[in-house]
């Protein structure tokens, strides 16, 4: 699993908050996203590992991923993430 930044982890479990309300868009993670490269990449693997052969379509943004996921279905599937910082703890010159 890859790790994100805990600045991330903790802005995410934010916005978990705020869209059992309807208050977070695919413009919104994907800001988020975009300013952790780690989190970039596991939501572009995440929607290239659910697209469909036959779909010719390539998503090219971090945004337009989140959109064809939806909001709901991307908490859904990314929970509670695990940190660089928590995997690299007992390791301080590598932070």
């Amino acid at each position: 699993d890859i790790p994100v930044l805990q600045a991330t982890a903790q802005r995410l479990e934010e916005l978990r908050l705020l869209d059992e309300d309807d208050k977070v868009d695919a413009g919104m993670l994907g800001a988020l996203a975009e300013s952790d490269p780690f989190f970039t990449v596991k939501v572009m693997a995440f929607v290239a590992s659910k697209r469909r052969h036959a779909e010719a379509t390539e998503t090219e943004t971090v945004t337009s991923a989140l959109v064809m996921i939806g909001v709901s279905p991307f908490f859904r599937a990314f929970g509670p993430q695990p940190t660089v910082e928590q995997l690299l703890s007992e390791q301080p010159e590598a932070l």
